[in-house]
């Protein structure tokens, strides 16, 4: 999706995607900007936050954030670039929530008075107007802590279905957990910052969560065509011809938020090489290839031949990623990739393995 911007009356331009330096800008940016996480009740009211607390056991939260209602939000900032974004972040979160679960209202207020320094009913007389009551403001905070009704948040600069997949597993059943992740790209057109920020499905536990969704090409290509360009329609359409031309089998994702097409090329490996999404993405699948030499060695230079042929820079980390594409990037080079993986495909049947 192309963002515009212009000034009053000045032409349209497209903004540029910028990346964030390090999961501590993006940390940074929601603690300077509470509002931009979303409370339970749609206040106006942004939540307190602290940042790094120490948790004994646990290690260092990025954000715990209460609101003026008592409720409690725990933020986890995550970068695509990161491996932990797909699986070790939701452990690290509910490790966050459970640390938390059943803690003294004491205690919990002496977290934020050690790094704000100052309690929590002092944080809210400085921001509430007259009528706000500290003592129900406690008891309901109290309540949540005992429940352990946690308001849980992952913060990401790409979403991926796999993160997608596993929130909404978790929430089929269970306590009163609020689990749900929030999308923040950052773009900028000459000294203008843009944030386009993204709220995705929340589930909460005990609730029907999403229906998966059955993809297959027709509907992947309506999904495409509702949210792309047309020459990043046609470029879907190029690598999704290659990919059932040269792959063993296409194996359709199930998520309900956009769709998605594995591509399985057995002699390579048992894992899927890649994944194209109906959002125009493209993730090279480099942290699952590694289950045989021929794999091993078919990733390490795909890393190297985009980086060669097709000008995609490639993080030095790429063993451990799933290398997620924006199609800005990989759409106006679509024919040198597709030439160079079936080049990359050729190649690796005439050249034998380590015996």
């Amino acid at each position: 999706m192309s963002i515009l911007i212009r000034q009053k009356d000045g032409n349209w331009r497209q903004a540029e995607v910028i990346p964030y330096v390090d999961e501590c800008h993006l940390q940074n940016m929601l603690y300077k900007s509470p509002e931009l996480i979303p409370v339970r009740d749609g206040s106006n009211i942004a939540p307190v936050f602290i940042r790094e607390a120490g948790l004994p056991g646990s290690g260092s939260t990025d954000l715990i954030g209460v609101d003026s209602n008592g409720e409690i939000y725990i933020v986890e900032c995550k970068l695509a670039t990161n491996p932990e974004i797909r699986r070790e972040v939701i452990g690290q979160i509910l490790e966050y929530a459970a640390f938390l679960w059943q803690m003294p209202y004491e205690d919990f207020d002496r977290l934020f008075a050690k790094r704000k320094e100052k309690t929590l009913k002092e944080s809210f007389a400085e921001k509430m107007p007259e009528g706000w009551e500290c003592d129900v403001f406690r008891t309901r905070l109290t309540e949540n802590l005992k429940n352990g009704n946690f308001h849980l948040i992952i913060a990401v600069d790409q979403m991926n279905e796999q993160l997608q997949e596993i929130i909404a597993y978790l929430c089929r059943d269970g306590a009163g957990v609020r689990l749900q992740s929030i999308e923040l790209q950052l773009h900028s057109e000459g000294d203008t910052e843009v944030l386009v920020p993204q709220l995705h499905p929340e589930f909460t536990s005990g609730g029907e969560g999403r229906k998966r969704v059955s993809w297959d090409y027709q509907g992947f290509l309506a999904d495409a065509d509702q949210m792309l360009k047309q020459e990043e329609v046609k470029a879907l359409r190029s690598l999704y011809e290659f990919s059932e031309r040269e792959g063993n089998s296409l194996i359709w994702g199930t998520g309900s938020t956009y769709g998605s097409f594995s591509v399985h090329i057995d002699r390579i490996s048992k894992q899927s090489i890649y994944t194209v999404t109906s959002q125009g993405r493209l993730v090279i699948n480099f942290g699952q290839l590694k289950d045989s030499p021929t794999a091993i060695r078919f990733r390490d230079e795909l890393k190297r031949q985009l980086e060669q042929s097709v000008g995609i820079a490639v993080p030095a980390n790429y063993q451990e990623l799933w290398f997620s594409i924006r199609p800005e990037t990989w759409v106006p080079a679509v024919d040198r990739l597709i030439n160079t993986i079936s080049h990359l495909l050729r190649f690796d049947q005439q050249k034998p393995g380590p015996e």
